[in-house]
């Protein structure tokens, strides 16, 4: 796990593109979803990562932190899918003035 996040963001081939992605990329906000949900089989996930998902998610963090993106990071952290696109709907609404549309109910 280490190796696939923090270890090509050091590498001397693979921080250039992230640099670069930091440079061109401008986001108004970073919306970030803990892994607080069960992890279940649908056959579509990568079921290798479900016993380390939270030292994923923490590495992921630290990642997050160390770039110029950190100031613009929001945690969906409620516990239900509803829950999490009205904070999202509120973290866009905040970051930009703008209110999306979801067609999603």
């Amino acid at each position: 796990m280490r190796n696939t996040i923090c270890r090509p963001m050091r590498t001397p081939s693979c921080k250039p593109t992230f640099d670069m992605v930091i440079e061109q990329e401008k986001p108004d906000l970073v919306l970030l979803i803990p892994p607080i949900t069960e992890y279940v089989d649908g056959g579509f996930r990568a079921m290798r990562w479900a016993s380390d998902r939270y030292r994923f998610h923490e590495t992921l963090v630290r990642v997050i932190q160390e770039s110029p993106y950190a100031d613009r990071v929001v945690t969906l952290d409620n516990p239900t899918f509803e829950g999490r696109k009205t904070q999202a709907i509120q973290a866009i609404r905040q970051a930009t003035g703008f209110t999306p549309r979801t067609g999603i109910s």
